[in-house]
């Protein structure tokens, strides 16, 4: 109930989903297997044309207003804070896990760059948190604000 669903939901279903729930149980996503809590939702973004063709998932930090972007089905929705093993603030967790990603190539295409939605119904356990690898395979995008 609290797995937020990138390619399916809206910006307006994750609002409400996070107002009915999300003050007793945190919205949830995965991130290179692992799961990520998604709190203090500040609600919906505008981001400029070139950032909005990117695929439900991808992740943009805002710079301005210390702001996680993450784009869903119809737009782009933030937070404030994430909590991995502890709690981090959106710049956090884009100093520590995100930003060697813009250093070494700029808009990297990368599969666990993306917020995912629940694993498959299969045995599969997320795997414990590991530095970001940079790999060949490409199908997601990190961005970084301009602003």
């Amino acid at each position: 109930m609290s797995w937020v669903m990138w390619e399916e939901q809206t910006c307006d279903h994750i609002s409400r989903l996070y107002r009915a729930i999300g003050s007793r149980v945190p919205l949830r996503t995965l991130w290179m297997g692992d799961f990520i809590k998604l709190l203090d939702f500040v609600g919906k973004f505008s981001v400029s044309e070139a950032e909005d063709r990117a695929v439900p998932g991808s992740i943009l930090f805002h710079k301005e207003s210390n702001t996680l972007l993450v784009r869903c089905k119809d737009g782009w929705v933030g937070f404030k804070t994430v909590m991995l093993r502890k709690r981090l603030s959106a710049a956090d967790f884009y100093n520590g896990y995100l930003h060697t990603f813009f250093i070494k190539r700029h808009c990297l295409q990368h599969q666990h760059c993306l917020f995912q939605s629940k694993l498959a119904q299969t045995n599969e356990q997320p795997s414990r948190l590991t530095p970001p690898r940079l790999g060949a395979h490409a199908t997601g995008t990190v961005y970084r604000s301009k602003d």
